[in-house]
């Protein structure tokens, strides 16, 4: 799965999750690269945000890929720590 929903009123999040035996393939930065153009230009969302435990450094990985950029550590509505990423609609392309 890869896709885009609300994160808060203001703020849509791209996620993905695949399944292990799949993990380390490009899958992920593929079709999160697709989601997330689609995002920009279809649907002409000025910013995209992305969250991860901090340990998760394979999704991690692939906000960088995206070009996204780290703004914070936060808590999520579970409580959970997570690290925050975004990319405006005009930042930097994406280094896939």
């Amino acid at each position: 799965f890869c896709g885009l929903s609300p994160l808060s009123q203001s703020e849509i999040e791209i996620g993905w999750w695949l399944a292990p035996e799949y993990w380390g393939n490009g899958l992920a930065s593929e079709a999160a690269l697709a989601v997330m153009l689609y995002g920009f230009e279809r649907l002409n969302l000025p910013r995209i945000v992305s969250i991860a435990q901090p340990p998760n450094q394979r999704s991690i990985r692939v906000m960088k890929k995206l070009g996204m950029h780290f703004e914070k550590m936060s808590t999520d509505r579970r409580g959970i720590e997570v690290v925050y990423y975004a990319k405006d609609k005009l930042g930097i392309e994406p280094v896939l």
